[in-house]
C-alpha cells in the first residue's frame, strides 16, 4: 500500500488508516484527531472525514458527533459471528477445489506459505499477516468462490484484528504455516474430511487465543457484560 499514485487524497488516507487500524498499530480505544491526520497528510479535513466516515460503516471507528472520533474497541461476539460464516464458508470451498485440484494450483498455494516462512521472523507482522490472508483468498479464487471471500473480509474488522493481535509471537507464526500445510496436504490428497479437519483446526486457532490476548491487551476489548469499558487511550501521534 505505499505507491499511492492516482490515488484521491481521501482514498489514501483510508488506506493508511486501515491498515493501521487493522494491524493494532492505531489501539483499539485509541483517538483519532481529524486536524492531525490532515496535517500529517497534507491535506484538507475534508478527505479525513470522508476516510473516517468509510471507516465506521466498516466497523473499525466509533464516531461521536461533536466530540471525538474513536478506534472501536474490538467486539468477541462480532469476531465470533463472522468467524461461523468465514468457517463454513471455507470449508465448501476447500471441498470443491479438493475435488478437482492440479498441481499448478497446489503450487499456487504454496507460494504463500513459502512467503510466509520468509517473513516470520520480521519486525513488520503485518506483511506475514498479507501472506496469510492471501493464502486464503487464492482457496477461494482457485474454489471459484472469490466473491464469498471478499464479502467475509468487508465483515472482518474484529475477527482479523484478533488474528493480526495473534500473530504477535513467533509460536503463533509458526502455528500459522503448519496450519497452512496441513490445509495444503489435505487438499492434495483429495480427502474431504482431512480438508474440513484442517481447516477447522487452523481457523479456530485465533478465537481460542481471545483469553489470553484479553490478559495481554485487556484495553482492545469491548467488555464483559458484568466489566467496566476500558479507558480510552491516547491521540494518534
Amino acid at each position: 500500500m505505499n505507491n499511492y499514485s492516482g490515488v484521491s487524497s481521501a482514498q489514501k488516507v483510508y488506506q493508511v488508516l486501515y491498515t493501521k487500524l487493522m494491524a493494532c498499530e492505531i489501539h483499539p480505544g485509541q483517538i483519532l484527531s481529524k486536524q492531525e491526520i490532515a496535517a500529517q497528510f497534507g491535506v484538507s479535513q475534508g478527505p479525513v472525514r470522508d476516510a473516517i466516515i468509510r471507516l465506521e460503516t466498516e466497523g473499525l471507528v466509533n464516531i461521536y458527533p461533536q466530540s471525538k472520533t474513536v478506534a472501536s474497541l474490538i467486539d468477541v461476539k462480532q469476531a465470533h459471528d463472522i468467524h461461523f460464516v468465514r468457517m463454513s464458508s471455507e470449508v465448501e470451498a476447500g471441498k470443491i477445489l479438493a475435488k478437482s485440484i492440479t498441481d499448478s494450483q497446489l503450487r499456487k498455494l504454496r507460494i504463500w506459505i513459502e512467503r510466509q516462512k520468509v517473513e516470520v521472523n520480521s519486525d513488520d507482522k503485518s506483511v506475514f499477516s498479507l501472506m496469510e490472508t492471501n493464502f486464503h483468498n487464492q482457496l477461494f479464487e482457485l474454489a471459484g468462490v472469490k466473491g464469498v471471500f471478499s464479502l467475509i473480509q468487508a465483515q472482518c474488522a474484529h475477527y482479523d484484528r484478533i488474528r493480526e493481535l495473534s500473530v504477535t509471537t513467533l509460536h503463533n507464526r509458526n502455528e500459522s504455516i503448519e496450519g497452512h500445510e496441513g490445509i495444503l496436504e489435505s487438499l492434495s490428497l483429495k480427502d474431504l474430511a482431512k480438508v474440513e479437519a484442517s481447516i477447522r483446526n487452523h481457523l479456530e486457532k485465533a478465537l481460542s487465543l481471545v483469553g489470553e490476548l484479553k490478559t495481554r491487551f485487556p484495553n482492545y476489548f469491548l467488555p464483559d457484560l458484568d466489566g467496566n469499558r476500558p479507558m480510552v487511550l491516547q491521540k494518534v501521534s
